[in-house]
């Protein structure tokens, strides 16, 4: 392209930038390394999640065709989804304030589990949150979660205070 005639079609795309992730404190970002066969075939290239200070964002990455100035342009541009947390009951003072961690889970594609600065974990997929977990004894911030690919029902749970802790995932 000519530096004369710069504009989205003809220059490179930066595919995830600030304006994507929000206002809010971005303390981690985690690419899905378990992407399943049947996502594939829809045309998922990525998924991953930005997580931080009150909010959690759920990314899809695709490949898609748009019309643009006559012409057909194909774009990869992650599409953000804010995970909703309020559907799993308690009052608005029992919200996470920070999302620590999250590990996703390769037995269950799409499926990943977030950490919370109380000790909570959430279970979640794709852009739902599904279930809240507050009876591990956790009491401090989830600061590591690992699923390891030679056990994968097991997630390996650290938290601050220097608990450390093993769940079995199988049943999710």
């Amino acid at each position: 392209y000519s530096s004369k005639k710069k504009n989205f079609i003809n220059c490179q795309i930066d595919i995830v930038s600030d304006i994507l992730l929000g206002k809010q404190d971005i303390l981690g970002f985690e690419l899905n390394p378990w992407i399943s066969v049947d996502d594939e075939k829809d045309g998922l290239i990525d998924e991953f999640i930005a997580f931080g200070r009150k909010n959690v964002k759920y990314y899809e990455v695709r490949a898609r065709i748009e019309r643009r100035n006559g012409r057909n342009v194909e774009l990869v541009l992650p599409q953000p989804k804010t995970l909703v947390m309020s559907k799993l009951g308690g009052k608005s003072s029992e919200y996470e304030r920070i999302y620590q961690s999250c590990c996703w889970l390769k037995q269950t594609p799409s499926w990943y589990l977030l950490g919370g600065h109380t000790g909570t974990i959430y279970i979640c997929y794709k852009a739902s949150c599904l279930k809240k977990i507050t009876n591990l004894g956790l009491t401090s911030q989830v600061s590591c979660m690992l699923n390891i690919e030679t056990s994968p029902n097991n997630v390996f749970i650290a938290c601050w205070d220097g608990k450390l802790l093993t769940c079995n995932v199988s049943n999710i």
